[in-house]
């Protein structure tokens, strides 16, 4: 199974060597069967220890955890595998997993006429069929396509035979005209697979998978100025907020199918929608998106927070509840635990609010043996502890001219444990006396109880960290 988790933490928190280990582990999947070659997205897992043969479902949760991957890693070292990868899955879960409300479906299945990748896999025979030999000869060497085939579904008592799982061999280089001749054999690929019996969808929208889909789409479309990206987290945060969020009696619930929601509410869907709602927020600044994020956090500490140990339930307590139970291994998914940790971490510096600060550290310390004595289960829980040991680092970007050119340049920055806000609506109070100067966006890197000098210019910022702790700068 990909882990999304110990990815993002390795990439985001580690060393230069972790960093490369994980990249490592990036450039291992996407070369893999696992990642679907000609359509974009993630297959669950593979089957075997080289990412090669997968189980081929794909999950919506798994779309935007490694969405969030290959956004990080390319920002790391701008490589253009990884931007492709991102965009190829992003593209993917906008083309195959969208409900026209805006919101996303749940999986899609690993069978289609009852046999295991049968959608997605290819016979030497089929290729031969319908490409040019040129084009064959390019596909044959890129993709690592033999007459034997890499996959035999050995749960089938009659299984397709001499299937090719495509993958990137190790001779996948290709010279200039071959690259050429590698997208004319693509696009005849693809016109024989779009006339295939797809694989079913599980139409289920859950608020929680659909959180996590959220803030990858609006942190890549922010990273990769991509504008369709964030404006369909727009569309899918409108729809959830509309179609699983009961405003008067502040109920998210957990499933939405063909009109009807389920009465289930769960952690996971309260926490990961605060985490698109914040996400939201500071890519655009738009009060609306902040506050919303405000009330959930509310929501869920009185109903999910366990106020004596830390941590946060899977469930609110009820009368037909023996045991209330909390999720403790950061994996495929972060914990709710970790999401809040994290996510109240963030609001706490954009908002000031200490209680919210309180609900970070109680969560963290409830954690600290596990993450001691094995720290790979707690990978995302590391990413709130590495925010909460380090001074505060927050910027402020006033309202004004160039406002969208400040926030798409600081998202496309690398920029640890920084969170960005405003200056108007419901943000500290410090960051509302900060003002424009000469009536352009403005920007106010403080770290700690120490800020910058105000810059109009957000290139003249400086973002990497130690050195932002420079003299003469505006005290709080």
């Amino acid at each position: 199974f990909p882990q999304p988790c110990h990815l993002l933490f390795l990439l985001r928190c580690g060393d230069e060597e972790s960093r490369e280990f994980a990249l490592f582990t990036c450039h291992k999947m996407l070369r893999g069967g696992i990642y679907d070659q000609l359509g974009g997205g993630f297959h669950r897992y593979a089957v075997d220890g080289y990412w090669l043969v997968p189980h081929f479902e794909k999950m919506l949760y798994d779309q935007g955890l490694l969405l969030e991957v290959y956004v990080e890693a390319w920002l790391v070292n701008r490589e253009p595998a990884f931007e492709r990868a991102a965009k190829e899955t992003a593209d993917y879960v906008l083309r195959e997993m969208r409900h026209e409300g805006g919101a996303f479906f749940s999986a899609q299945d690993a069978q289609s006429e009852g046999k295991e990748g049968k959608s997605y896999c290819w016979t030497e025979k089929e290729l031969r069929q319908i490409l040019p030999e040129e084009e064959w000869q390019v596909v044959e060497k890129v993709y690592g396509v033999t007459r034997r085939g890499n996959f035999l579904d050995h749960s089938d008592p009659e299984p397709l035979p001499n299937l090719n799982v495509l993958h990137l061999t190790e001779s996948a280089t290709v010279s200039e005209e071959e690259e050429a001749l590698l997208a004319s054999a693509r696009e005849k690929m693809w016109a024989v697979r779009e006339k295939r019996v797809p694989p079913a969808i599980d139409d289920k929208i859950l608020a929680s998978w659909n959180g996590l889909m959220i803030a990858a789409l609006a942190r890549a479309g922010m990273v990769l100025s991509e504008e369709r990206y964030l404006e369909s987290a727009k569309e899918a945060y409108r729809f959830l907020k509309t179609k699983l969020w009961n405003e008067e009696e502040r109920v998210l619930y957990h499933c939405w199918k063909g009109g009807a929601q389920d009465s289930s509410q769960q952690a996971e869907s309260y926490l990961s929608l605060l985490r698109a709602s914040r996400v939201l927020y500071e890519a655009t600044l738009e009060a609306e998106y902040l506050d919303f994020a405000i009330e959930l956090a509310e929501v869920s500490k009185e109903l999910l927070f366990d106020a004596e140990r830390g941590g946060f339930f899977d469930s609110p307590g009820g009368e037909d509840l023996v045991l209330r139970l909390k999720d403790d291994f950061d994996s495929a998914q972060p914990t709710p635990s970790s999401m809040g940790a994290l996510d109240f971490a963030k609001l706490a510096e954009i908002t000031g609010r200490e209680g919210f600060r309180e609900v970070a550290r109680k969560t963290i310390s409830s954690s600290m043996n596990v993450m001691k004595e094995a720290p790979g289960s707690r990978s995302a829980m590391l990413e709130a502890l590495d925010l909460m040991a380090e001074d505060s680092r927050r910027l402020v970007v006033t309202t004004g001219e160039g406002r969208e050119a400040w926030l798409r340049y600081v998202w496309q920055c690398p920029r640890k444990n920084l969170v960005v806000l405003g200056n108007e609506g419901s943000v500290e109070e410090f960051a509302k006396t900060l003002e424009a100067q000469d009536g352009r966006a403005t920007g106010y890197l403080c770290v700690g109880k120490t800020c910058q000098l105000p810059v109009t210019d957000p290139e003249k910022l400086a973002l990497g960290g130690e050195e932002d702790r420079v003299e003469g700068g505006v005290a709080e």
